[in-house]
C-alpha cells in the first residue's frame, strides 16, 4: 500500500523526475554501467525546507517513477545519502567520500550555500553534475567556476528583477534596505545578507542610483531599532516615492519582507 506523497513533495518528484532524465540520459546512455547513483548530501536537521526527511521521500518516489517507466532503458537509479549539516566542511567531505567509493553518479544538493560552493568548484572535475533546490546566491552564476550546477528553483536575483519592476510600475528610484547580519569578526555572511545583495546590486544597476543599506544584529540587545526607523526617511527619501524593504527575522526559517510608501512632500 503506497502513501500518499503531500502536494509539495509531489512537486518536487516531478521536477526530480525530469532534471534526472535530462540531466543523466545522454551521458550514461554509453556506459557499460547498469546502475545510476545518486548522491543526495542534505542535511537532516534544519529549518530550511530541504531537509532530508522532507526531500527524500520525494526523490524516491521519482526514482520508482523512472525506473518503472523505462525512461533511462537499461539503468537502475539507486540512492546514497550523506549528512550536509549545513556545514562547509561536512557537505564537501560528505562529497569527496561519494566520489572517492563511486557511490555518485550525480549529486543532488547541497542546498546550504557555504556547503555546496565547494562541491560546485569539484563537480567539474570529478564529471559529476550537481543539481540543487539552493545555492540562491548570485556568485553562482559564474559558470565558468561553477560549470555543472544546475540550480532548480529562482535565486536571489529574481527578487532584485520583482523589485526592479515594482520600482518602474510605480515611478520609484530611492531604496533603503535594512536587513540582519551578524556583526563582528568572523560571523560569516547571513542569509539576510545574500538576499538583500540581489535587490541592492538589481536597483544599483538599473537606476544608477545606490541604496542606502542598514544592518543590524537582532542578537544584540542594545540594538536601536527606534534610531534605524527614524533615519529611513531622511536617508532614503527623493522626490519620487521610495520603496522601504525591511528585511529580518532569520531570512532562512520563517524571514518576512515589509514595505513602507514616502512620499515628499
Amino acid at each position: 500500500m503506497r502513501v500518499s506523497l503531500p502536494a509539495a513533495a509531489m512537486m518536487t518528484s516531478l521536477v526530480v523526475t525530469s532534471l534526472l532524465v535530462t540531466s543523466l540520459r545522454g551521458a550514461l546512455t554509453s556506459s557499460s554501467n547498469t546502475e545510476v547513483k545518486l548522491g543526495v548530501i542534505l542535511p537532516y536537521k534544519d529549518l530550511k525546507p530541504w531537509v532530508m526527511p522532507k526531500v527524500l521521500p520525494a526523490i524516491r518516489y521519482a526514482i520508482e517513477t523512472v525506473n518503472k517507466r523505462g525512461w533511462l532503458p537499461g539503468k537502475r537509479l539507486v540512492v546514497h545519502t550523506a549528512d550536509s549539516q549545513c556545514s562547509e566542511t561536512e557537505g564537501p567531505l560528505a562529497a569527496i567520500d561519494m566520489y572517492h567509493k563511486g557511490t555518485a553518479n550525480v549529486f543532488l544538493g547541497p542546498a546550504c550555500n557555504y556547503a555546496i560552493a565547494p562541491v560546485a568548484r569539484f563537480s567539474h572535475r570529478w564529471g559529476i553534475p550537481v543539481l540543487t533546490a539552493g545555492a540562491f546566491v548570485r556568485a553562482f552564476h559564474d559558470k565558468s567556476e561553477y560549470k555543472m550546477l544546475t540550480r532548480i528553483l529562482g535565486t536571489y536575483d529574481k527578487s532584485g528583477h520583482f523589485f526592479i519592476s515594482l520600482f518602474k510600475e510605480f515611478g520609484w528610484q530611492q531604496a533603503g534596505l535594512l536587513f540582519y547580519e551578524r556583526l563582528g569578526p568572523n560571523a560569516g555572511k547571513t542569509e539576510c545578507f545574500f538576499a538583500m545583495e540581489g535587490v541592492y546590486e538589481g536597483l544599483k544597476t538599473t537606476f544608477g542610483k545606490t541604496p542606502w543599506i542598514e544592518k543590524f544584529d537582532q542578537r544584540n540587545p542594545e540594538t536601536n531599532y527606534k534610531t534605524i526607523l527614524q533615519e529611513v526617511p531622511v536617508k532614503a527619501r527623493s522626490k519620487c516615492r521610495c520603496f522601504v524593504v525591511l528585511l529580518g527575522g532569520g531570512c532562512g526559517g520563517g524571514g518576512w519582507v515589509c514595505g513602507g510608501i514616502e512620499e515628499e512632500e
